[in-house]
Parts: structure tokens; C-alpha cells; sequence
């Protein structure tokens, strides 16, 4: 590959972002430009196919297709199941894994980082260096000795500390758990996570300044790419959700482990201990752009699956929790069976209250972390608290 042809996909992929309003600031064009994706990837996995995207095979730099690849709006799969061994395996067939670590869809970097409203001076640190790359572009902008990037796999930040360098970058990286953040770097103007975390830790809220600024993606298996932006003030922090989302792997021990089909073939075997009864929420509901973030941000610790019975039958709708609660709905008559906690009551509720607040928009519901870690979600204004979450 030649680098002319590597400077016009380069190109191509910068004006694809300010194209799509992803990119705005000139400092940070300045730095997607500059800053090489490929460096940062030079090997990754590629699902065998759309439909079987939980097998995986490898692409390198003389695999078809790998550039190309690498200068598109993709996250990149880079590691699976935590374990260098099963890039080894995968070179001689594909693999069957779950993604551990990857290289972010690069329209959302640019969204995060254009959104983090950084000035120059400011430090920053990083919750998840994997790649490298997202800690490139902040020292590109900042400077070495402004970023401070962690990583909680000592393999991975290792790789990462050499590509750094060799981009000519030298950041501090730290192995250790992100969750606890960097206190020997504090305080921090800006801390930004590239993993989803399923609560704000306080340990963030002590690190970053008076009127510094957390983004971060929560985790929510039913997805709403819960994006919030949150200002810290008096030891706690509050800010509402981005209008677009985005979502990231959950950090390694903070995820909720839900395997569907264990949890689907478990409530077909207990009856409805609820009375039942049809809803009157719009079929779509958990689908919308906004009340299906209300959905996920309420619905913390559950999944969904939709399916025709075999044998045929009215196609149903199920939400499985972790603690062997359960809904299912009548995708074609609206009636909802339930078992153990009322999961599509508790879901009734907070969309009522959101309707009578006037729908707001996903920018306008927020949230408010105190200092002893509760988590307050809010329409519209702070002062309008709709649920709290321990």
C-alpha cells in the first residue's frame, strides 16, 4: 500500500467526519489528519459475516481490504475474550469469542472529544487506553504531560505505550483499574471513559475539579446509548444525556453477564405470578430514539428478545432480568404477562411521568451522581427527579 493511497484514505475519512458535523473544531481536525489510525491497528478481528457476528476472523496489513477497513467509521475489534491466544487461533480458522477491547467508531471519538470542550492547559485522563489511539489524539492537542490514560489489561497498554511512541506521543499510561480512577494525577479538568461503566464511581467525582467535566456511556444491556456529560460541583456531578448516544464495552467486571437463552428457557418454565393485562404504550416504544433510552436507563439490568414461538403463534416480546424477572408481551394484542418484580409496571411509571413532563427530548433527561454515589435521573431540569438508583 502506498502512502499516497494511505493519505487519500486518510483524507477521505477526515472530510467524512466534518461532512457528517461529527468533526467542527479545527484542533481536533487537525489531529484526525494527522494522527494515523493504522499505527494504532495494525491487526484486528472482522466478524465472518453480518448474521454471525459472534465469530471472528483475522485481518492484518496483507489481508484485503485491511486499510480500507481501518479509515472507515467502524469500531475495530482487537482482542476477544481477553486473550492474545485467540489472535493466534484465529489466523488458522475463525473464532468463536466475545470482544474484550477494540478501537472505537471514530464518529463518536470525534463526537465525544468535540464534546468535552477542551482548552488548551487542560488535563484530561483517559478511562480505557486500548488501542492508543483516542490517547493520541488528546496529546495531540494537549500535550504529553496533559494526559494520563489507563488501561486495565497490562497487555494492552504495554502495546499501546510502544505505538504512542512510536507516533512520537508519551502520555503517562498506568496499568490499573480505571474505576478508581488516577488520584495520584488529580485533579483533572476532563475525564473521559472509552469503556461503559454501569454507575458513576465517586472515585471520579473526587478527581476532577470544580467545574471539570465526566463523559461517559453507562452500561444498559437493552442498549439507548446512554452518553451523559456531567459537570462536577460540590463533590457531586450532573449533566444531561447527548443528543446522538454512543456505547462502549462495559469495563471488564462491570457489566451485568445476561446469556439470553439461559434466562429465556428459565421463564418459560414459571407461570405469571401478575394479574394479566394489555398495556397502552405504543408498540414501538422500547425502539424510539428517546423513550428507549428512558427504557434502558430504568431497565438497568435486563435484556431483550423478540421471537415467533415455533409451531407459529402471535409473535412476543420479552424482557429477561438477571434475577429471573420477566415480561412478555403480545407483540399483536398488546397483553403483557409478568413475573417477579413488575418490570413493565416499574417501565409504565417513569414513561408516564416522562409523557406529563412533555416527552422530552434524550438531551433534556439527565442526571445528577451525589457524592455518596446515588444516581438521580431528572426530565428537563434537575429540581424534576423521576427515579433515583442507589
Amino acid at each position: 500500500m502506498t502512502t499516497d493511497v494511505r493519505r487519500a484514505l486518510s483524507e477521505r475519512y477526515v472530510t467524512a467526519l466534518v461532512d457528517g458535523g461529527h468533526l467542527r473544531s479545527p484542533d481536533w481536525v487537525k489531529a484526525f489528519r494527522e494522527v494515523p489510525r493504522d499505527l494504532f491497528t495494525p491487526r484486528f478481528f472482522c466478524p465472518v459475516s453480518e448474521d454471525d457476528y459472534g465469530r471472528f476472523v483475522a485481518i492484518r496489513p496483507d489481508s484485503p481490504g485491511w486499510l480500507e477497513a481501518i479509515y472507515g467509521d467502524d469500531a475495530l475489534v482487537t482482542q476477544l475474550d481477553g486473550e492474545d491466544q485467540r489472535w493466534q487461533d484465529a489466523l488458522n480458522e475463525p473464532v468463536t469469542g466475545t470482544p474484550s477491547s477494540s478501537s472505537s467508531q471514530p464518529s463518536l471519538i470525534a463526537k465525544m472529544l468535540e464534546a468535552l470542550d477542551i482548552r488548551d492547559g487542560h488535563r484530561v485522563l483517559e478511562i480505557g487506553t486500548g488501542t492508543g489511539y483516542h490517547a493520541a489524539l488528546l496529546c495531540h492537542r494537549l500535550g504529553d504531560g496533559n494526559v494520563v490514560t489507563m488501561e486495565v489489561d497490562p497487555a494492552l497498554a504495554e502495546a499501546a505505550r510502544r505505538r504512542l511512541a512510536e507516533a512520537g506521543y508519551s502520555p503517562h499510561v498506568v496499568v490499573g483499574d480505571g474505576l478508581a480512577g488516577h488520584p495520584e494525577g488529580a485533579p483533572y479538568d476532563r475525564l473521559v471513559a472509552t469503556c461503559s461503566v454501569s454507575s458513576v464511581p465517586t472515585a471520579w467525582l473526587r478527581q476532577v475539579r470544580d467545574g471539570g467535566v465526566i463523559l461517559v456511556s453507562l452500561y444498559r444491556p437493552l442498549g439507548g446509548g446512554p452518553l451523559v456529560r456531567l459537570t462536577v460541583t460540590g463533590g457531586q456531578a450532573s449533566g444531561r444525556f447527548l443528543p446522538g448516544g454512543g456505547g462502549f464495552m462495559p469495563a471488564r467486571g462491570h457489566g451485568v453477564d445476561l446469556a439470553a437463552a439461559e434466562l429465556l428457557r428459565a421463564a418459560l418454565r414459571t407461570e405469571p405470578d401478575h394479574p394479566p393485562r394489555t398495556t397502552a404504550l405504543p408498540l414501538d416504544v422500547l425502539d424510539d430514539h428517546h423513550a428507549g433510552l428512558l427504557a434502558a436507563l430504568r431497565l438497568r439490568d435486563t435484556i431483550r428478545v423478540r421471537f415467533t414461538p415455533v409451531g407459529g403463534g402471535a409473535e412476543q416480546d420479552w424482557l429477561l432480568a438477571a434475577d429471573g424477572s420477566w415480561v412478555c408481551r403480545d407483540v399483536s394484542t398488546g397483553a403483557v404477562a409478568q413475573y417477579g418484580r413488575p418490570l413493565w409496571d416499574d417501565f409504565e411509571d417513569v414513561w408516564s411521568r416522562w409523557v406529563a413532563a412533555g416527552s422530552p427530548p434524550r438531551d433534556h433527561i439527565g442526571l445528577t451522581v451525589t457524592a455518596t454515589g446515588e444516581h438521580r435521573f431528572w426530565f428537563g431540569s434537575v429540581k424534576h427527579i423521576a427515579w433515583v438508583d442507589a
